[in-house]
């Protein structure tokens, strides 16, 4: 195990270690919450971590089955304590299950069965309109009121999430191999700032894997999607999922005469997400030719009904050029069904 694969897992083991030291941080839950916001508080920020396979017996007295265990995770931990570090938490609205989550938490606060931070929520509005621009800027100015954030210290955060925009973006350009290792990396970059990380810990040297693969759909549990991938010999390249490496979206003019306008641009084209306009078929074949993968896996948890409508266009798309696909449609969320063996099953079928 590599220097860097060693911190990356102790990280990973203890996600919350930096919030817990600053005390009063603040965490995020949704890959569409503007980290550069979050970052111009100066406080430590963190997405709520999850725990794969957690028994979660007082949030499932409190939600539907139909919520992903990712969520049932996260409330279960709410209510243990796990999340007192933080002073607020902020949801997402453009993802369904967070935004479901924050009316969970604010109904369970005011009727005394949960304590823990404030929940916030950041409304985000996709629509490609003049009023949805205005509208998703307006919000962002009502959580900056509401973080103690003014225009000066936002255009100082929108410098620090660059830094991290542009450290992922030179990570994600090199990858030949190693998916398991890059997938630690994008997911510990939700709990702390790996940038620290990479001046001290080289990424190992790798040879080609023989097949470079896309994973598209849901956001994975952990590492075990890629694991199977590195098993047959191929390797995960790039992801198009809500928590990626592009989740952070394009650099953003730090210098721009408003900043809260700049990031609300940039906000609401995001490229992924549940709720994002476009042509999600196109999406996808675009990011297969930038990426020059060679196999797709289009993994979708039961509970992303809203990806599911995409999949034949998407698999329509991906056959007109030539790209094998693998559709994993309505699985569990764990993964714990069979998808390790049914992804080494088409890999072994595939030859670039």
């Amino acid at each position: 195990m590599t220097p860097l694969e060693q911190k990356l897992d102790a990280l990973l083991a203890d996600p919350l270690e930096a919030a817990r030291a600053d005390g009063s941080a603040i965490g995020y839950v949704g890959g569409d919450v503007p980290v550069d916001l979050l970052l111009a508080t100066g406080r430590a920020i963190a997405h709520l971590p999850w725990n794969v396979g957690q028994p979660t017996p007082r949030a499932d007295g409190w939600l539907e089955s139909s919520f992903p265990g990712w969520a049932q995770s996260m409330l279960e931990d709410w209510a243990a304590g796990r999340f007192d570090c933080f002073g607020q938490v902020v949801f997402s609205r453009g993802n369904d299950v967070a935004q479901r989550l924050y009316y969970y938490v604010c109904e369970l606060q005011r009727g005394g069965q949960l304590a823990g931070p404030e929940p916030l929520i950041f409304d985000i509005a996709y629509i490609p309109r003049d009023a949805s621009l205005r509208h998703t800027e307006a919000a962002l100015r009502r959580l900056a009121v509401q973080l103690g954030v003014d225009a000066t210290a936002l255009a100082a955060g929108i410098v620090q999430a660059n830094r991290l925009r542009g450290t992922l973006e030179r990570l994600e350009a090199g990858r030949v191999a190693n998916g398991s290792l890059y997938e630690k990396l994008v997911r510990a970059s939700l709990f702390a700032d790996v940038t620290a990380l990479l001046p001290t810990c080289a990424l190992p040297d790798a040879s080609p894997a023989r097949c470079r693969v896309l994973l598209a759909g849901s956001s994975p549990p952990d590492g075990r999607l890629h694991e199977a991938v590195d098993a047959t010999g191929a390797a995960v390249i790039a992801e198009l999922h809500e928590l990626a490496s592009a989740r952070l979206g394009p650099v953003i003019d730090a210098a721009a005469a408003d900043p809260f306008d700049a990031i609300a641009r940039q906000r609401r084209q995001a490229p992924i997400g549940p709720r994002s306009f476009g042509d999600p078929a196109a999406r996808l074949a675009d990011w297969v030719r930038r990426t020059r993968a060679q196999a797709v896996l289009l993994w979708l948890t039961q509970d992303d009904e809203a990806l599911a409508w995409h999949l034949p266009a998407q698999r329509e798309a991906l056959a007109q050029a030539g790209i094998p696909v693998l559709s994993m449609s309505a699985r569990r969320w764990d993964a714990g069904d069979g998808a390790a063996a049914d992804i080494a099953a088409f890999l072994k079928g595939v030859t670039p």
